[in-house]
């Protein structure tokens, strides 16, 4: 949540654990306009290192079937 206002093209180096490393993400924070017409920010996630597309699809795709047994969806 963000409280004042940011510059546009703000950013924020996201650390996520995954297996032996960690995965670095960059959000960028862009103006948008709510469905009531309030500014708000909306962040665009982008990998620092490609090279771990395929372990970050395993690690959501885990997360998801995690979330769903803890629920009782599966």
């Amino acid at each position: 949540m963000v409280d004042r206002h940011l510059p546009m093209g703000a950013f924020a180096d996201c650390m996520l654990p995954l297996d032996e490393g960690m995965l670095v993400a960059r959000a960028i924070l862009t103006r948008c306009e709510d469905l009531d017409g309030g500014a708000g920010y909306r962040a665009h996630f982008f990998l620092i290192d490609q090279t771990l597309r395929p372990k970050l699809r395993d690690f959501l795709l885990n997360e998801r079937v995690r979330r769903l047994q803890a629920v009782g969806a599966l």
